[in-house]
């Protein structure tokens, strides 16, 4: 008998272990694909500023990364998009804290 709980007792530990790695490798599969995801985005980023710029009328030469014009318009899209993450965290945390309290 006792024989069985200390198998049972390595079945728990091992599949604990088993868990822990199992949530380990995903955590660092998806920092991997973040990472990517960033690395792609650094890459077009650039791209898309220009291309918006030039749909708005701006001369080519303005959208080049050294011209006050270009400096100006990617600080403008940075600061928006803080702004448009803040209002998505906000609500986030809004949803959980009511799925909290309703759940309670």
């Amino acid at each position: 008998n006792n024989n069985n709980n200390n198998g049972r007792n390595n079945n728990n530990n091992n599949n604990a272990e088993s868990s822990s790695t199992t949530s380990s490798a995903a955590a660092a599969s998806v920092e991997a694909r973040l990472l990517s995801a960033l690395n792609v985005f650094r890459a077009e980023s650039s791209a898309l500023l220009k291309r918006c710029m030039l749909k708005a009328g701006f001369d080519p030469k303005q959208t080049e990364e050294c011209d006050p014009a270009y400096i100006t318009f990617a600080s403008i899209v940075v600061e928006t998009e803080e702004r448009r993450v803040a209002r998505l965290r906000s609500t986030f945390m809004m949803s959980t804290v009511v799925a909290a309290s309703s759940s309670s």
